[in-house]
C-alpha cells in the first residue's frame, strides 16, 4: 500500500489504474450528455428562487425524473456492485481491476459534482461563469483523488473534507445528517437529559464507553472537517453500538467500545469524491447485504485509519 503523503513526490507511477479508470468515467458521463443532448442532456438549471423545497425537488428530479440522471444513477449502482464483488474476491486488497473500478466511480462522481454545481450555482449567482468556476474546481479536486500521491496528502484531504459542505453530490447525505443532528439534540434536551433515558441521552457513557468519547458530548476531526455528536437518538439507535457517517456530520454511540473518528472521517472524504449514490449503496452493502468491513466504501474509509489492517489504496 502506498504511504506517500507529499504532493512533491508526484511522479509518473502515480498515474495508475485508478487514474485511467477515472478518465473513462468522465468520458462516459460526457458521452451520455452528448447522447441525450436533444432533451437537454445533463445540463439543466436547478433554481431555488428563495424556496429550499424548489432546490430539493430539482436536485432529486435530476436523478429520478430525467433520463440522463436516471441512467447515471443505475450505472453507478451497477459499477459499485462489480467493484465490491472484486473487493470480496481479493479479500479486501486492491487488484488492478478493483483500482480501475474505483477510478470509474471517482470519475463519475466528480463529473456529476461539476455538472450539478453548474446547474445549481449558475442560477444562484446569476452567472454561468460562477457556475463554471465552482463546477470545475469541484470536478478537478474530485478527479485527482484517483492519483495516489494526491489522495494520500493530508493537505488535499483537508481541502476536500471542508469543501464537502458545498459539493452538490454530498448534499443528499449531509442534509439528512443535519436533520438527524437536530432531532437528536432536541430529544436529548427534552427527554434524554431530564429523564436519563439511554436512547435519547447525549454524551459518552462515563463508565461504559471508549476513553476517546467518555464524558464527551461532541468531537471534531478538524483535519477533514468532520464533526461528531456522541450519543443522542441518532447515534444510540445504531444496532452495532459503533458509529456512522453522514458526510461532515458523524454519530457515535454513547457506549461505543472503539475509537471510530478516523474511519468515519474517511467516509466524509469518500463522499466528496464518490457522491451520495455510492455512500448510500455502501450503507446497504455493509448493513443489509452483510459484507461488513469488506464493503467497498468501508475498505476505502479504512485507509484513513492508521490502525486498519486491510484497506484499499485510497487515503493512506
Amino acid at each position: 500500500m502506498q504511504t506517500t503523503t507529499s504532493l512533491g513526490r508526484l511522479g509518473i507511477k502515480s498515474f495508475g489504474p485508478a487514474f485511467w479508470g477515472a478518465g473513462v468515467g468522465v468520458v462516459l458521463v460526457a458521452f451520455l450528455h452528448v447522447l441525450t443532448s436533444g432533451s437537454g442532456g445533463l445540463i439543466v438549471p436547478i433554481r431555488a428562487d428563495g424556496n429550499i423545497f424548489n432546490l430539493i425537488g430539482g436536485y432529486f428530479g435530476f436523478f429520478f425524473t430525467r433520463a440522463p440522471g436516471l441512467i447515471v444513477l443505475i450505472a453507478t449502482i451497477v459499477i459499485y456492485i462489480v467493484t465490491t464483488i472484486s473487493v470480496q474476491s481479493n479479500s479486501g486488497s486492491e487488484s488492478d481491476f478493483t483500482a480501475v473500478m474505483r477510478g470509474l466511480l471517482i470519475g463519475i462522481g466528480s463529473a456529476l459534482n461539476g455538472v450539478l454545481a453548474f446547474n445549481i450555482y449558475s442560477p444562484a449567482f446569476g452567472s454561468d461563469a460562477a457556475g463554471i468556476i465552482i463546477g470545475l474546481v469541484l470536478f478537478v479536486l474530485g478527479f485527482i483523488s484517483s492519483i495516489g500521491d494526491v489522495s494520500q496528502s493530508e493537505v488535499y484531504q483537508g481541502i476536500i473534507g471542508w469543501l464537502c459542505w458545498i459539493a452538490p453530490m454530498s448534499w443528499a447525505v449531509v442534509g439528512v445528517g443535519l436533520v438527524v443532528l437536530v432531532i437528536s439534540i432536541v430529544f436529548g434536551l427534552i427527554i434524554g437529559w431530564p429523564f436519563n433515558v439511554h436512547l435519547f441521552r447525549i454524551g459518552g457513557d462515563p463508565t461504559n464507553s471508549h476513553s476517546s468519547i467518555r464524558g464527551k458530548v461532541a468531537e471534531a476531526n478538524w483535519s477533514t472537517g468532520t464533526f461528531f455528536l456522541i450519543g443522542g437518538i441518532g447515534s444510540n439507535l445504531n444496532y452495532a453500538g459503533t458509529a456512522y457517517n453522514m458526510g461532515n456530520i458523524g454519530f457515535i454511540h454513547r457506549r461505543a467500545s472503539g475509537d471510530y473518528e478516523e474511519h468515519e472521517s474517511g467516509h466524509n472524504l469518500n463522499l466528496f469524491v464518490f457522491g451520495w449514490i455510492v455512500h448510500y449503496i455502501g450503507a446497504v452493502d455493509e448493513n443489509i447485504i452483510g459484507f461488513r468491513h469488506l464493503a467497498f466504501t468501508e475498505m476505502c474509509a479504512e485507509s484513513n485509519d492508521p490502525g486498519a489492517s486491510d484497506a484499499l489504496e485510497m487515503w493512506a
